[in-house]
């Protein structure tokens, strides 16, 4: 009974956050102030934009709860590193018609759906765009900051405090509703305690560990593995990722530099441009992320367990790879509409 009043307190919150900015679970192409066109396919099936070049399939399921596929642009295309992610989706970007229609980009690998309605992701992405000022563009956040570089040109964290405030208070968050959850591990199998460096500590050559966290722990950092957005401002965010593809020959950890980094720079220069889901209720990254306390299968959904909401994407990034399989091994075996804790690291 506790579980479900929480959840219904959170899905009011929401709602509430929603109608003070005006917007609705009913989107329109009129009624939305960014102007933006909901698929007429959504109301079968999410689809999500993804780059697998391991596979020829060009569409196919996503892992999770069923009513999310994939639309692969991979598919007999060759792998250049991480910067043939957001090269490949801005091919098909400026390929599309009609600069409105509201776009989903995931990592293929190890993401997930956990099975939120249609209109509760687009109600989640309208609060947070509302509560970033307009902002069109939502990424993920995560507790671990990764690459390295960006950890020595720009510190988001502190930039975006106000903001990340006034989005978590959609439902009632703050920095602690994550913070408590997160491990901040060096490794699982050396449990000491790993946070960011200052900026001079990584511009020497520190980094301890695999996506430190912020301290205090938050849900603050940017992870390019979700986007969500119009055509017409994801073509302007992916470009903008695409320039930053080169550091400085001097840069620390150079060989480290991927996409994510890239969009971090972009935020950074181009607030007004980029946002992150700083509520964790469009896509809840792994990464440094106690399982057991974030997410449980509810009613034959995953139900983040810091919101108390349905959860629609879980990004199982980096070391949390194997929070992934866990949670599908467990769906699995359940019955239609069964629910189980999960357990583990």
């Amino acid at each position: 009974m506790a579980a479900r009043s929480g959840r219904r307190r959170a899905c009011c919150a929401l709602v509430a956050a929603a109608v003070s900015t005006g917007c609705s679970a009913l989107v329109s192409k009129q009624e939305s102030p960014l102007q933006v066109l909901i698929p007429e396919d959504w109301h079968d099936e999410i689809q999500v934009i993804t780059v697998e070049t391991r596979t020829d399939q060009t569409i196919y399921p996503m892992p999770g709860v069923p009513g999310a596929k994939f639309i692969n642009l991979g598919a007999s295309q060759e792998w250049h590193g991480l910067f043939t992610k957001p090269k490949l989706f801005k091919q098909w970007l400026d390929k599309q018609s009609d600069p409105t229609k509201m776009i989903v980009f995931a990592d293929s690998a190890d993401v997930l759906f956990g099975g939120c309605s249609q209109e509760q992701l687009i109600l989640n992405y309208r609060a947070t765009v509302a509560k970033s000022g307009g902002v069109p563009v939502v990424m993920g956040a995560e507790l671990g900051l990764d690459p390295p570089p960006s950890g020595a040109y720009t510190d988001i964290h502190t930039q975006f405090a106000d903001r990340r405030k006034k989005v978590q208070s959609i439902l009632g968050l703050d920095d602690a509703s994550y913070g408590d959850v997160a491990m901040c591990e060096i490794k699982r199998t050396d449990p000491k305690r790993c946070y960011v460096p200052s900026q001079q500590q990584v511009k020497e050559g520190h980094w301890p560990c695999a996506g430190p966290c912020s301290w205090p722990p938050a849900l603050t950092f940017l992870n390019s593995g979700f986007i969500m957005g119009p055509v017409w401002a994801m073509r302007e965010v992916v470009q903008g990722m695409i320039e930053h593809e080169e550091l400085p020959v001097d840069a620390p950890f150079r060989n480290n530099w991927h996409d994510q980094g890239a969009a971090t720079l972009y935020m950074a220069a181009n607030p007004n441009k980029l946002t992150l889901d700083y509520t964790g209720s469009l896509v809840l990254s792994m990464h440094q992320m106690k399982l057991s306390e974030s997410l449980e299968i509810s009613s034959g959904l995953f139900v983040n367990k810091v919101t108390g909401m349905p959860q629609c994407f879980i990004h199982a990034n980096g070391p949390a790879l194997f929070k992934l399989n866990r949670s599908l091994i467990a769906y699995e075996k359940l019955p239609p509409g069964g629910s189980i804790s999960l357990h583990g690291w």
